[in-house]
């Protein structure tokens, strides 16, 4: 284990198993040189923050997006002393120690309002506290800590205030501090960090292992994170506001018994963890101790080194780096860890003083900062100017330089401060294209709709699109979308809301905390450079309907788009694919206009069916009648070129099986599958053909003018839908070619807005073609409003004959622009509006017809509803439900004009149109009823939908606890009932909630466990706890005073028994022992007597109490103990067994026995005792006794003692003697 100063938990995830328990076990280097390396061109300006007076080293912990940092000052023997380093306007810091309590303290973070939090007191009696600093001093965040504990403390806080701490030993835990009241997190939460959205992390321990943890708000079910392996130690250390969390989790190394944890680096991101792995050459010990919002992390790592310490590292663009390889040389430190780092990339952490000895003892730490060394700063005024950046390295050609993608862009703002803007997740090895999408009100882009473009691009494009949501805007209906135009109102054009009005800042570029800093006009500035801006919005007022715009700005790409698809009504969103498919298709679209793409890739050329890209209107939505299948994709360049004078229809596009071709047949919208054969021309045959397969007459970049003929088809738009009923003969036209009546018309078809008249065989390209039209008595030309149209005569016909164009593909992918122009203050009015992307086909426009022409609308529309929000699998819902009903036509039909429905018994209501929105909010079930009629009169048969609507919870009703008490675990009973929707598992009907106390515990107030009770519908109500319950599983207490265990008691002595019983719950209902209270204690046998207490308490526990005493002769001798006999003389030794009153208990029967003298064994004179054994002698004493000739001889002068023992007596007694 290499040196550092205080690196937590993490200390701990090295050890040793052996047999199912845990040892720590450690280590150590010896230290190598004196000297580190550096790199020939530093990354970092280093900062040596120094120590504090009479506190030599010191320790930084974290740094704020303002520079501020905050740590401690410490030596070997005295207190730490919190410490705040602030930097100054030249750049340089001034440190300041923090007021304590009492004692020391230690500053452990701090955040953008400068709010610092940590511990102080380490002197206090009762434990540390967990403080805040703020500018009037230093405070107690009162955090309850239990008694014995050692304190509580403060670990991390966010932009909100909130903290988030643990108290220490047992009873401790986690705690978070919100504006004064404190929430628990648990005995077994360790928090470490707390993001802006309030999502905590840190350590979850368990009676088994350690893991990381985090929960999404204070009060929430915890998740436990995954491990790099079973039982590996874990913890997570810190999360930045994208909710990306980091930390360290044990690796296995050896094996059983002598297998051991190692702590590796971790990064979590959802339910994967990822090995952040170690320095080059090591497999030992790394952890990840911070990361900022671009998804920087730093920490520490062992490295293959000979030196003692562990070596700060930064983990960027998935590899890991020494920090002190990217310093300049000779800085003067060993950097040993980086324990923060904020969003401008600055670096904190600590370092030892070189050169190092390789004892930490004597080498000293000190806190360091390490500031980005990036690009030179560009003066704020110079941003004004793209190009600016144009002549910076940038090796991955995303218009973003590689130092701004390392370190971010430094900028010297107006008042000559140097400030940085972090870009988050740049890769200067990848390209990456930043949006900052913003909606209107009522327009948020649909959860998976900027996802799926962000895949796309990562997938097909090999490129990182950085597109997430940001914030909404005010909703501008028909907003003005050109590049700089403004309207005249403060709010009716885009740049209302990107720029406001004018002043620095007051646009919605730029997040808020962007357009809130004291430097944000600089911040802003560069960030222009490289951020595109997308607003999801309403409707727009350069092309209404449209589904988006965007800029196209010469050589380069634009910077500004819109998705405006406020104006489609259910059933359009509907035939798009659906909300997400219609934003995603449009967003990618306008995006690539931004990107250097026009419809036809590198032309403007719209509708070819050999360009598979989402730039083509064919293809920017999966149109269910047109390829529903087709991928969110630019395309590729693949397809071969198509030369529509002279197509090789076996040849086909070569698409892959189970494509479709979309194209057009003599205007009209056609498919056919893609993976063979196709007849370009509709002719019935297959060979070498003329068609013009781009033109689609209902898409206008497309269609042929306004009158033309091709071939021997001549098309006409009137402008306006036309009704399909109203069919003139053909007689009702006249053609003339070259001015001669050689050309009889042969059909006439009308589709959607236009008229198609079919000739008896093909003009020339070079034939001047001319028609009229005289207004039959049947079936003229009419209006679907019922405007008939009047007769034309001579009216010439453009001859498009002879216009065949080659198609190409072209590789979007291979030639997107990168670098773009802003509107105003770019582009100086060089700008261009590209195409107004309409909502380019609905499914009437791409169906493929059995014939070349439509045929009149004899079918009814088709209806279909959808319920928002959907209901649940059982058909549930629990509040209003909005019941959006859409319609279409046949393909080429009249259309749809109205739908009827009716709501339960209510009166029908008529909506024109092919949407309806039906709001249900009744209780209960009901029964909508719809149908739709299109312009032709043909109604569809009338639909149901069934809405079921429950949106309150099931009523429980539990019974009370009684005032009685009982021996076991009280079970409540409880009954459930749901009167709509019924309930989610009708065995919930009726319950029961039980206590559980433990054995050995009584209480008067225990509580049920509770039980979630849903219905079908999902409305949940929560059954207990129920309180009061008496419950006593605990036994009485009996304390026994006389006799008390082991006592010993001589012969006849007199003692009184004393006892009690005591039980604190449903008390003592009997107290009886072997003699009663006050009586005399039976000791009128020699040997062990056993005296017993039994007590039963009111509900049946029962608790017996015995305690074993002794009863023993009392020695009386029969001569004098303080006469002194000569040494080696014989000694003897008469004496007398009694009881407690002197009375004489010798008795022949009684043997009593020499045991030893001094310790050693005893010597008899002569033959008079025989094994030791005292004779006894019936008149000795006057009553009887017991003499022993005790030999002295070897025995010194002085003060001996002899014991002896009864039988029967398991007492030793002793008799002392004098010699002289």
């Amino acid at each position: 284990m290499k040196f550092g100063h205080a690196h937590g938990w993490l200390a701990r995830l090295a050890v040793i198993v052996v047999a199912g328990t845990a040892t720590v076990v450690g280590g150590s280097g010896s230290a190598r040189g004196n000297s580190l390396a550096a790199a020939a061109e530093p990354e970092y300006t280093l900062t040596d923050l120094g120590a504090v007076t009479a506190q030599p080293r010191s320790e930084a912990k974290a740094i704020n997006n303002k520079g501020i940092v905050v740590g401690d000052s410490f030596n070997s023997t005295g207190p730490d002393s919190a410490i705040v380093w602030r930097p100054g306007a030249t750049g340089s810091y001034s440190s300041t120690a923090l007021p304590n309590l009492a004692g020391g303290s230690i500053a452990n973070d701090v955040n953008d309002k400068g709010a610092i939090v940590g511990v102080s007191g380490q002197t206090i009696p009762q434990g540390e506290r967990a403080v805040i600093w703020d500018a009037t001093g230093v405070h107690d965040l009162n955090v309850t800590v239990p008694a014995g504990s050692p304190g509580s403390v403060a670990r991390g806080i966010n932009a909100k205030g909130q903290i988030v701490g643990d108290i220490g030993g047992a009873g401790g835990g986690g705690f978070q501090w919100d504006a004064g009241t404190v929430t628990p997190l648990g005995q077994s939460l360790f928090p470490t960090a707390i993001n802006a959205a309030g999502e905590i992390v840190g350590r979850h321990e368990t009676l088994c292992c350690s893991f990381a943890f985090h929960v999404l708000f204070a009060g929430a079910v915890p998740v436990d994170l995954p491990t790099f392996g079973p039982s590996s130690p874990t913890g997570a250390l810190d999360a930045n506001d994208s909710g990306d969390i980091v930390g360290a989790s044990g690796r296995r190394h050896g094996t059983p018994p002598f297998a051991y944890f190692v702590p590796t680096a971790a990064f979590w991101r959802g339910d994967a963890i990822t090995n952040l792995g170690t320095l080059a050459g090591c497999d030992c010990e790394s952890s990840a101790l911070a990361i900022n919002n671009a998804g920087t992390i730093v920490g520490y790592s062992d490295g293959p080194d000979s030196d003692p310490y562990f070596h700060a590292v930064i983990w960027k663009n998935s590899s890991i780096h020494d920090l002190n390889d990217l310093i300049p040389a000779n800085s003067g430190l060993l950097l040993e860890r980086a324990s923060g780092i904020n969003d401008k990339g600055q670096i904190v952490g600590t370092g030892y003083r070189l050169p190092v000895t390789g004892d930490p003892r004597f080498d000293e730490e000190h806190a360091y900062l390490l500031v980005p060394a990036g690009c030179d700063p560009i003066d704020e005024a110079a941003l004004a100017d793209p190009a600016s950046i144009d002549s910076l390295p940038d090796r991955d050609g995303d218009a973003i330089p590689d130092c701004w993608e390392e370190h971010g862009a430094s900028i010297r703002a107006s008042d000559g401060t140097v400030v940085t803007y972090p870009i988050p997740g740049a890769d200067p090895d990848r390209a990456d294209v930043y949006v900052e999408v913003d909606w209107m009100t009522g327009h948020r882009p649909q959860v998976g709709s900027l996802p799926d473009v962000v895949a796309a691009f990562s997938v097909d494009g090999g490129i990182t699109l950085h597109a997430r949501p940001d914030e909404e805007v005010p909703d501008i209906p028909f907003i003005l979308f050109r590049p700089g135009t403004r309207g005249s109102g403060a709010q009716d054009d885009f740049w209302d809301l990107k720029v406001g009005d004018g002043a620095a800042c007051h646009g919605y570029f730029g997040t808020v905390a962007e357009r809130s800093d004291p430097h944000c006009g600089a911040l802003l500035a560069a960030k222009r450079l490289f951020t595109r801006y997308a607003i999801f919005g309403d409707h727009q007022f350069d092309s209404p309907g449209s589904s988006g715009v965007s800029e196209i700005y010469g050589n380069f790409g634009g910077n500004d788009l819109m998705v405006t698809l406020g104006g489609w009504s259910a059933s359009s969103i509907l035939l798009a694919g659906g909300q997400e498919a219609a934003e995603a298709g449009t967003f990618m679209h306008e995006l690539g206009h931004t990107l250097g793409l026009d419809h036809g890739g590198d032309e403007a050329r719209n509708c070819k069916p050999n360009y598979p890209s989402v730039m083509n209107y064919l293809f920017q939505f999966p149109y269910p009648h047109g390829d529903p299948n087709r991928p969110l994709d630019y395309s590729h360049g693949a397809r071969p070129s198509l030369n529509e004078a002279g197509l090789a229809e076996s040849l086909g596009l070569g698409g892959v099986r189970g494509g479709i071709a979309v194209f057009g047949n003599h205007g009209i919208p056609w498919t056919e599958p893609a993976d063979g054969a196709i007849d370009w021309n509709e002719d019935g045959t297959i060979g070498n053909s003329s068609a013009d397969i781009n033109r689609v007459d209902t898409i206008g970049d497309c269609a042929y003018p306004f009158e033309a003929v091709d071939g021997s088809v001549i098309s006409a738009s009137f402008g306006a839908l036309l009704s399909p009923t109203s069919v003139p003969a053909p007689s009702a036209f006249s053609i003339l070619v070259n001015g001669m009546s050689n050309q009889q018309p042969r059909h006439v078809a009308v589709y959607w807005n236009f008229v198609y008249v079919s000739l008896d065989r093909p003009v020339a390209a070079t034939d001047s073609v001319t028609w009229g039209y005289t207004r039959p008595a049947q079936n003229p030309l009419t209006l679907l409003n019922g405007t008939v149209r009047t007769s034309w005569s001579s009216r010439t016909l453009v001859n498009r004959t002879g216009v065949r164009e080659t198609l190409d593909d072209y590789n979007d992918w291979g030639h997107l622009v990168f670098r773009f122009r802003d509107g105003p203050g770019f582009a100086s009015g060089a700008g261009q509006l590209a195409h107004p992307d309409v909502p380019d086909m609905t499914v009437d426009e791409v169906a493929a017809t059995a014939g070349a022409f439509p045929r009149p609308d004899a079918t009814a529309p088709d209806t279909t509803a959808m319920l928002s929000p959907a209901p649940n699998a059982a058909g549930w819902n629990q509040g209003m439900v909005t019941v959006a009903l859409g319609s279409m036509d046949e393909p080429g039909g009249s259309g749809v004009r109205e739908i009827v429905y009716r709501l339960g018994s209510s009166a029908p209501v008529t909506v024109a149109g092919d949407s309806a929105s039906v709001e249900v909010s009744a209780e209960g079930t009901s029964v909508l009823a719809f149908y739709a009629r299109d312009n032709a009169g043909n109604a569809e048969t009338e639909h149901t939908i069934t809405v079921r609507i429950d949106n309150h919870a099931p009523n429980i009703a539990c019974g009370a606890a009684d005032s009685a008490w009982h021996a076991a675990n009280v079970s409540i009973a409880c009954a459930a009932a749901d009167s709509l929707s019924g309930l989610a598992q009708p065995t919930d009907a009726t319950l029961t909630l039980a206590t559980s106390v433990r054995d050995g515990v009584e209480t008067a107030d225990a509580s049920t466990g509770t039980h979630a009770v849903c219905d079908v519908a999902g409305n949940c109500a929560t059954a207990g706890p129920v309180r009061g319950n008496r419950v006593d599983r605990k036994s009485p207490t009996i304390t026994v005073s006389v006799p008390f265990d082991d006592a010993t008691y001589v012969l006849n002595e007199v003692a009184r028994v004393a006892y009690t019983c005591d039980d604190g719950g449903s008390g003592i209902a009997s107290c009886a022992g072997s003699s009663a209270r006050g009586a005399p204690l039976d000791t009128s046998r020699i040997g062990v007597a056993t005296f017993s207490v039994v007590a039963t308490d009111a509900v049946g526990n029962r608790t017996t109490q015995a305690a074993a005493y002794l009863v023993g002769y009392r020695i009386c001798p029969l001569f004098d103990l303080d006469q002194s006999k000569k040494a080696g003389s014989t000694v003897p030794v008469r004496l007398q067994l009694c009881d407690a009153a002197g009375a004489n208990a010798s008795s022949l029967a009684i043997a009593v026995t020499a045991l030893a003298v001094d310790g050693g064994a005893p010597a008899d004179s002569g033959t008079a005792n025989p094994g030791n054994t005292f004779r006894f002698e019936a008149d000795l004493g006057g009553s009887g006794g017991y003499v022993y000739n005790l030999s002295t001889r070897g025995l010194a002068p002085g003060r001996h003692t002899l014991t002896l023992q009864a039988a029967g007596d398991a007492m030793i007694h002793r008799i002392d003697f004098l010699l002289r």
